[in-house]
């Protein structure tokens, strides 16, 4: 009887044992499962990021690029810029007069042409890193290319980095 004991209660543990091994393997495939809807999650919250962030740089410069109403153009880029964007814009205007309200420097977004011949139009938007964009563009026939960094303030997304690329 007490061999019988023993003998039970070594199958009992053999058998404990494999269904904890079986758990753990289920365990891990379901670890091996959720991480790959993680990815596969966070892969599409960057694809809709890349799209909304592509579709604010789309609708600026095809507004942009041909405005020629100073005050249509401050809108856009007040719409369009994050605040420390709009500061930096500031800032960087050597036409700004001290005492008066300072206008943005919004010639950082095209070629810095005084005039051309040419069509103004944008020619493509292609990603350069994480929320950084490299916008093409013809500027009064005068090609262009930006490098726009964008941020994400209140759930929407705004313009926070702009730069000139020289070709």
């Amino acid at each position: 009887m007490k061999k019988l004991a023993k003998i039970f209660a070594l199958a009992l543990m053999v058998s404990s044992v494999a269904m904890l091994s079986t758990s753990c393997n289920n365990k891990s495939a379901a670890t091996e499962n959720n991480a790959e809807v993680t990815e596969a999650v966070e892969e599409n919250a960057t694809v809709d990021a890349v799209a909304e962030q592509t579709a604010v740089i789309e609708e600026f410069y095809t507004a942009f690029l041909n405005e020629d109403n100073p005050q249509k153009s401050d809108a856009l880029a007040e719409q369009n810029c994050t605040e420390e964007l709009k500061q930096w814009l500031k800032d960087n205007n050597e036409y700004n007069e001290p005492g008066e309200e300072p206008y943005m420097a919004l010639w950082y977004f095209r070629t810095g042409a005084q005039d051309g011949d040419g069509e103004s139009v944008l020619e493509s938007i292609t990603p350069d890193g994480e929320n950084t964009f490299l916008v093409k563009y013809k500027d009064m026939g005068h090609d262009g290319l930006t490098r726009i960094t964008m941020a994400e303030v209140d759930g929407k997304w705004k313009m926070n980095k702009v730069g000139l690329v020289e070709e």
